[in-house]
């Protein structure tokens, strides 16, 4: 199982008017979550989420523009699940949620970076752990077969990536 990292993945300027529509716009309806870690017992580390599209359905049209340009570039065939997630800033290290967000053949998760902060993705790849770091305007892929969690960020005030998942 392998991955790839794409910096600069949309065009500079594109980017940043994505990002300024996305971090500025208050009638955004993100929806707060308990916790990162739907296993776990206790509830912790709170985040948002914001769904662009879900098995079908579109819930938030009003960045097509942007996201279609990236299902392009990504040879997306079909879309299973677009959405933001956006962490607030921690002090605590919560130990990493190692999951799979479908377990379908043949798809692949896309996390492109919105921002640039100290926290990144961590990937398992045969029992060893590879932490990519949080850069504005990259985008991991990989097999969504590949168990990732977040790794929190400690300097900034929210941490921003486009979580996609497809078939190609």
């Amino acid at each position: 199982m392998k991955y790839e990292i794409i910096d600069n993945f949309l065009d500079k300027n594109l980017f940043k008017k994505f990002k300024k529509e996305l971090f500025s716009d208050s009638k955004t309806p993100w929806f707060y979550r308990e916790s990162q870690d739907r296993l776990r017992k206790e509830k912790s580390n709170p985040w948002f989420s914001l769904g662009f599209f879900n098995k079908g359905s579109r819930d938030y049209p009003n960045l097509d523009k942007y996201l279609f340009i990236i299902y392009k570039k990504l040879n997306c065939k079909e879309l299973i699940e677009s959405r933001a997630n956006l962490c607030l800033k921690s002090n605590i290290q919560y130990e990493p949620f190692f999951h799979i967000d479908f377990e379908y053949p043949n798809v692949k998760t896309c996390i492109f970076y919105m921002n640039n902060t100290d926290g990144g993705t961590w990937l398992n790849i045969n029992n060893k752990k590879i932490l990519i770091k949080c850069v504005e305007n990259r985008a991991l892929i990989f097999d969504c077969k590949i168990k990732h969690a977040a790794q929190q960020h400690t300097n900034t005030s929210r941490r921003i990536v486009i979580n996609i998942n497809y078939t190609f």
